[in-house]
């Protein structure tokens, strides 16, 4: 099983026990312990793990949490979120998705053939790439393996000069006042695609109504469609915006 597989196995097994040791982890993965000691190290290092009393937890109080860890969270909201944002999409040439684990899902879902695609997500690419009938762009940077994404100055550049149909954008939290995240380059760069994008959703599980980030994107209002799976009494304050809204 190649590393990033089985880190994110890790993850995935560790959240659902609470807590793991490396005997039953390397059982359950069925290779050595002393591997499963390297993986934890890394885990421990990138603080998405902590070791404890011969064990291992998750850390969930990081602001800014790891791709690997996002694709094994909320998997059946992001589900949902993908399946009621498909039959929203307009027509389009070219598309711009970003680096998140909501997006990734609904990209899963979507027929891409013949399309002009655009993205900075390291999962995406190496989705999409798979694929001769898709014409897939990626901008220059910053290859940032633990978040998945391609980052920097050079992505913000590349970003300002590209003018997309449709820019699909998740979000570190979705709130009153706008979407936020927890890096202010990767706000910067969202933002960039969306000022240039024909048409933007923003597509995010319910579970970002609740939490808080630091550097603002755009106003909810400033996108063409927002799809949640959040029930609309927990959105009545964006519909009182004149917000779009597709959700439960």
């Amino acid at each position: 099983m190649p590393t990033y597989s089985r880190r994110q196995e890790i993850l995935a097994y560790i959240k659902e026990h609470r807590r793991a040791t490396v005997a039953e982890l390397a059982t359950n993965l069925y290779c050595s312990e002393a591997t499963i000691r390297r993986d934890l190290s890394s885990l421990e290092f990138q603080r998405f793990v902590k070791r404890v009393h011969g064990a291992a937890v998750i850390v969930e109080d990081s602001e800014v949490t790891s791709t690997t860890f996002r694709e094994t969270r909320n998997v059946e909201e992001k589900e949902e979120v993908a399946k009621l944002t498909l039959s929203k999409i307009p027509p389009f040439r070219t598309l711009f998705i970003d680096n998140s684990s909501t997006a990734l899902t609904l990209v899963k879902h979507m027929d891409l053939s013949n399309k002009e695609v655009f993205t900075n997500s390291l999962s995406a690419l190496a989705y999409l790439g798979k694929s001769e009938k898709i014409t897939l762009n990626i901008p220059g940077g910053q290859a940032r393996y633990d978040m998945n994404e391609i980052t920097g100055p050079k992505v913000i550049e590349d970003m300002k000069n590209i003018r997309v149909d449709v820019a699909i954008v998740s979000c570190g939290s979705f709130c009153e006042d706008g979407t936020y995240e927890a890096s202010s380059v990767t706000a910067l760069i969202k933002r960039c695609v969306l000022v240039n994008a024909r048409y933007s959703i923003c597509i995010f599980d319910k579970s970002k109504l609740s939490k808080s980030s630091t550097y603002k994107v755009v106003r909810p209002e400033d996108f063409d469609l927002i799809v949640t799976d959040a029930h609309s009494e927990d959105m009545k304050v964006f519909f009182d915006k004149g917000c779009n809204i597709v959700c439960k």
